[in-house]
């Protein structure tokens, strides 16, 4: 085996490579070349130059794109190395990089450090400067972009979902529903699963909003009727139950058809003779005070059925105040 080399001299020598792109980051590089040597070798006394030959490939990192100026650069690879009649593997690793000088023209400068083992003359630092240029321009495949096309959905449902992107047309959805057309009575309506992808017919009025309108008609006259209050034994409203009166007329007005029903009631405290006039006395104070705020009496009429009709016991001070009421009822 020769010698290790020694580091006290630089030695010339001259490279040809060749680099190819496999993307906008790395590359592969395959170098051949020469370096004179001037070294001792066993059977010599005197130093004599021989050449050093190298061949290897390397991986190239780079961190930057082409259009850049500068693009600095690290590698990494295996070859082999032949001297002095010995063939040894080397693997070097290497830092550099190019600053562009004209379009597509580099000047190149990077730092060598190879890796020898068997018969090689040592490992070994090696520097490199020269110039890089552009023998094939590769052009790079750009990934395609599928644009997302969306369809509007139906605001009247939530289920209704976006439409995807189709790309089978086994499962192409027209109308976006999430029903394919295949599976879609009406491919081009949004509609429902359960109604095989078609929507349902408006439903006619069946009464149903008529309903729940009564039910809360309902609803705000018992809540105004328990706020009507009288002096005791007498049919004189509070002040407070002119207030919630003034609620009624207002929803009286907003009821073009139907009649509104007063109905008095009292307690069992008292003749029944007696309880009867004042219950009657009492709806007929509210009658009259909302025709005085401009609802016309023939939409209204009042009653007063005294202690007959109770809502619960008069047998306790709670029960009795219960049954002393009055009642407002609607009807179409």
């Amino acid at each position: 085996m020769a010698d290790k080399l020694s580091t006290a001299n630089v030695n010339p020598g001259y490279f040809f490579s060749y680099t190819s792109g496999i993307n906008r980051q790395y590359d592969y590089t395959c170098r051949f070349g020469s370096v004179a040597l001037k070294y001792l070798s066993k059977t010599e006394t005197n130093k004599t130059d021989r050449l050093l030959h190298q061949l290897d490939i390397s991986g190239v990192r780079r961190f930057s794109l082409y259009n850049y100026k500068l693009i600095p650069y690290v590698s990494g690879g295996i070859g082999a190395g032949y001297y002095d009649g010995h063939i040894f593997p080397s693997f070097p690793v290497c830092a550099g990089g190019r600053i562009r000088i004209v379009k597509d023209v580099y000047v190149n400068a990077e730092i060598q450090y190879r890796f020898n083992t068997g018969d090689a003359p040592g490992n070994y630092f090696q520097g490199n400067f020269g110039l890089l240029g552009t023998i094939i321009k590769r052009k790079y495949k750009e990934k395609k972009q599928v644009p997302l096309q969306l369809t509007p959905v139906a605001a009247h449902d939530e289920r209704i979902a976006m439409k995807r992107d189709r790309v089978h047309s086994d499962i192409i959805d027209s109308d976006g529903d999430g029903i394919p057309d295949k599976e879609d009575a009406c491919p081009n309506v949004p509609g429902f699963a359960e109604n095989k992808g078609c929507p349902y017919p408006a439903k006619k009025d069946t009464g149903y909003t008529n309903a729940v309108q009564r039910i809360q008609l309902k609803e705000k006259l018992d809540a105004i009727a328990a706020q009507i209050y009288f002096k005791v034994n007498s049919a004189d409203l509070s002040a407070s139950s002119r207030q919630k009166l003034n609620e009624l007329v207002i929803i009286l007005n907003e009821h073009n058809s139907g009649k509104l029903f007063i109905e008095g009631h009292t307690d069992s405290t008292g003749s029944s003779p007696q309880n009867l006039l004042l219950s009657r006395q009492r709806a007929a104070a509210v009658l009259q005070y909302l025709h005085q705020q401009g609802i016309a009496v023939s939409k209204m009429q009042s009653n007063g059925y005294g202690a007959t009709v109770p809502k619960t016991t008069n047998e306790t001070a709670e029960g009795r105040a219960i049954n002393r009421r009055t009642e407002l009822k609607w009807q179409e």
